[in-house]
Order: structure tokens, then sequence, then C-alpha cells
């Protein structure tokens, strides 16, 4: 999951995911296989306290960066 290979062959352009942003391969990929329970914003804050290490959730992404990110990833990656 987390090889190069692996990120190369399920993303959807080549220069998807090649800048080191805040929702990386990883995160997007991790949040769409999680069992969400509660909205998307609260479910995206509680990812990012978690791995931020706080206390409350923290807003680092909108909703909206993240609807953009999922769309670079091929579906492919799930079936895999």
């Amino acid at each position: 999951m987390n090889s190069k290979a692996f990120i190369f062959s399920h993303k959807i352009n080549s220069t998807d995911f090649t800048r080191e942003r805040i929702l990386t391969f990883e995160k997007v990929f991790f949040l769409l296989i999680n069992f969400l329970i509660k909205s998307l914003q609260a479910e995206l804050d509680n990812l990012f306290k978690v791995i931020l290490n706080k206390e409350i959730p923290v807003k680092e992404v909108t909703k909206g960066a993240f609807s953009l990110a999922r769309k670079k990833l091929g579906y492919e990656a799930f079936i895999e």
C-alpha cells in the first residue's frame, strides 16, 4: 500500500500525488476504506486528530479538498 509502484498504478494522472501535501495517497485511501458513520467533515477532523496526536478534533482540510483528492484515486486500488 505504501509502495511507489502501488501508488503509481492506482492514481488517475501521472502528476497526481507527486507533491507532499496534507492529503496524501495513503490518507485518502485509508479514509475511504474506513467505515464512515459521521459526516465527512467530522470524519476528516477525527482522522487528523489521531494523526496529529491532538486532544480535540482539528480542521486541517475541508470536505471539498478531500473530494478533489479522492477524484485522483483510481477504483482499482480498492479491488487490489
